[in-house]
């Protein structure tokens, strides 16, 4: 049987206490913000079991499938650990990848965060953040931005060969293209994505990325 921990009393003048695992911040603590960076994943877990944080932050900074899978096995231990399930946590990641969004959701993460390569001191991103978190950073609504039809196929550790399902996986999406049309809501207006819909029009959309004959 678990035990769960009765934590002091919050005061309105302590710092928030956020936990940081996969990025390092420039400046350790702001205004009312204490930043707490674990080296490690085990050193990660043992803080977020044995201390009292107000939120858990999980960074992906490099798109290595080995470090994808890592995170969200750990995410994964984090949501069914009964003394982080309830505790407040989101994942940054540097793009808007619709296959790991997906595997995210169904180990129970709820928000994420997109914060792309150069976008500056992620101290600040973070201090910023308001607890509860915004349902901007609603997993959910990153899926329903991204277009459904978009594949994924690895042509090793650190690479991966990204494909319209809509157009029967024929046309290779670039970064300008999946940033200007597949990854974002105006994928609605794409003649290939049109088109597919036209042809299911009663397959849902979430979880569906083939096309049909």
């Amino acid at each position: 049987m678990h035990q769960f921990r009765v934590w002091p009393t919050k005061k309105a003048s302590d710092p928030r206490k956020i936990l940081l695992l996969g990025a390092e911040v420039r400046s350790a603590s702001l205004s009312l913000v204490e930043f707490n960076q674990a080296p490690s994943i085990a050193s990660y877990l043992s803080r977020a079991v044995t201390e009292n944080f107000d939120l858990l932050v999980l960074c992906l900074s490099a798109r290595v499938h080995q470090e994808r899978d890592a995170l969200v096995e750990l995410c994964g231990i984090l949501r069914t650990n009964p003394h982080t399930r309830e505790k407040p946590l989101i994942v940054l990641l540097p793009e808007r990848h619709r296959e790991l969004l997906n595997r995210l959701e169904k180990v129970g993460i709820r928000y994420v965060m997109i914060a792309e390569p150069g976008s500056g001191d992620l101290s600040h991103h973070l201090a910023a953040l308001d607890l509860p978190l915004s349902d901007a950073y609603r997993v959910e609504g990153l899926l329903m931005e991204v277009c459904p039809f978009i594949n994924y196929t690895p042509l090793n550790s650190c690479r991966e060969l990204i494909l319209c399902g809509a157009y029967r996986n024929r046309l290779v999406l670039g970064p300008y293209r999946l940033a200007q049309r597949c990854e974002v809501p105006a994928h609605l207006t794409c003649e290939y994505y049109q088109a597919q819909e036209k042809r299911v029009p009663a397959t849902p959309r979430r979880g569906r990325h083939q096309c049909q004959p």
